[in-house]
């Protein structure tokens, strides 16, 4: 995978005569000792095991992130929408950055300016979710906290414009299709242009996993993360976050990465390089390829806040015609009909939305499974 040959290795590997408890390595045969200030006794036995390569940044992981970008033209996070500790570990690293670089985020449309109140940027959305989680507007003041430090930080969406016009036909519809389905293809060609605008700037991503990922997923389009040309040294990492699977909420990697992170009270980095992990194994999808395939690390992250909707006074900032350009989205592209699209219709949906998906994140549990009797 593009990516691997260029990977930054600036990382403390634990070693196997010491941490073997923890990594489970193969052919370690020294009876190991916990590191210093790690205890796993509260930690479920199933995650104390079978880690084959763990990787402990000798600084935290957003430091590691950002000192990423010093070696490599892309680093790539892949995230699951609407979660809020991934959410401030984007922010932690964007308060990491110190070289040119621009932030390009999927979630955001390519005619967004950053100049733009955080209002009008969501409204040029197709549709404001996730944006309507509140928490994503703090990455805009990390944006602006960082050029106030002097960091040349641009930021950019890479979405094409999916939306609808006024007055919907059956070709319109059908064109709004197909641009969410060659979103992937789009994004990358925005790549190109926003690096031969800024030549010396280093890149961070911030999109959907499934975008992000290395490889192709059953059933899905070539990915952004695999149409990135080979060229281009890439390091694509994933955000271990809730994965909401038909049998319910489970934490990323079943939740080994979440467990660990409980367990030393902050964020940790996973190299991918020797687990045995496979990407259903870690991730809402059949595919069976290994995980490192896919990506070349994993952030484990405590248990985050739970997200915030927003409300009716923010939506009533939001211009009626942006409001009516969502309300098509949903009934023409959605198949949903909405009574309307005033901003309390609006912040109902979103309250209860957000309430879906808190109790999605409440459910989620980091134990071990129950034995198959």
């Amino acid at each position: 995978m593009a990516g691997h040959a260029g990977r930054s290795r600036g990382h403390a590997v634990i070693q196997c005569g010491l941490f073997s408890l923890l990594m489970g390595l193969i052919g370690c045969d020294l009876q190991p000792t916990p590191p210093p200030g790690l205890d796993l006794s509260a930690t479920p036995a199933c995650h104390q095991h079978g880690i084959p390569a763990v990787v402990l940044s000798e600084q935290d992981p957003a430091r590691a992130i950002a000192a990423a970008l010093q070696t490599h033209e892309l680093v790539l996070l892949g995230e699951h929408h609407g979660d809020v500790a991934e959410i401030d570990f984007l922010i932690e690293v964007l308060g990491q950055i110190d070289r040119p670089t621009i932030l390009a985020m999927e979630l955001l449309p390519q005619t967004v300016t950053d100049t733009a109140p955080w209002s009008s940027i969501v409204g040029d959305k197709y549709w404001p979710a996730p944006l309507h989680i509140s928490e994503y507007e703090g990455i805009l003041a990390a944006v602006q906290a960082a050029r106030d430090r002097g960091v040349d930080l641009q930021f950019a969406g890479l979405a094409p414009d999916c939306r609808l016009p006024e007055r919907p036909t059956s070709t319109h519809r059908a064109a709004a299709i197909a641009c969410f389905k060659e979103r992937d293809a789009f994004m990358v060609e925005r790549l190109h242009v926003l690096r031969r605008g800024h030549p010396t700037h280093a890149v961070l991503i911030s999109a959907g996993w499934r975008h992000v990922t290395g490889v192709r997923l059953r059933g899905a389009a070539q990915t952004l993360g695999q149409l990135v040309p080979a060229h281009w040294s890439a390091l694509r990492v994933l955000l271990a976050g809730t994965e909401a699977r038909a049998s319910g909420a489970e934490a990323t990697c079943q939740g080994t990465p979440r467990a660990l992170a409980a367990a030393v009270g902050h964020p940790v980095l996973l190299d991918t390089t020797n687990t045995r992990w496979s990407l259903d194994h870690c991730l809402d999808t059949p595919t069976e390829r290994p995980l490192s395939d896919a990506f070349d690390q994993v952030v484990g992250l405590p248990k985050g806040p739970a997200p915030t909707a927003l409300d009716t006074a923010f939506f009533e900032t939001i211009p009626a015609t942006h409001r009516a350009a969502w309300t098509r989205t949903r009934q023409v592209l959605m198949n949903q009909n909405t009574p309307d699209s005033s901003p309390a219709q609006l912040a109902q949906w979103a309250a209860e939305d957000v309430s879906r998906l808190t109790g999605q994140l409440a459910a989620e549990s980091i134990d071990c499974p129950k034995p198959q009797r």
